[in-house]
């Protein structure tokens, strides 16, 4: 059973440092509603049907891709 870690993957002061200046992009909305759309999708069943390959190119052009 592996030992519980006490290293923290960031040093606070680094990451405090970078949220100061985080700023969520004017369109958090309609990301969201994008993510909503795979979990709904998901959820229901419909990707059960799906080969996985096939669904790639949306998923990445959705969630990585797409800034609109």
């Amino acid at each position: 059973m592996p030992q519980p870690s006490h290293h923290r993957l960031f040093q606070e002061k680094t990451l405090n440092q970078a949220l100061k200046g985080f700023l969520f992009p004017a369109d958090i909305a309609a990301r969201h509603q994008k993510l909503l759309r795979w979990v709904q999708a998901l959820e229901s069943g419909t990707l059960d049907a799906v080969k996985e390959t096939s669904l790639h190119g949306d998923f990445l052009r959705d969630v990585f891709q797409d800034q609109r």
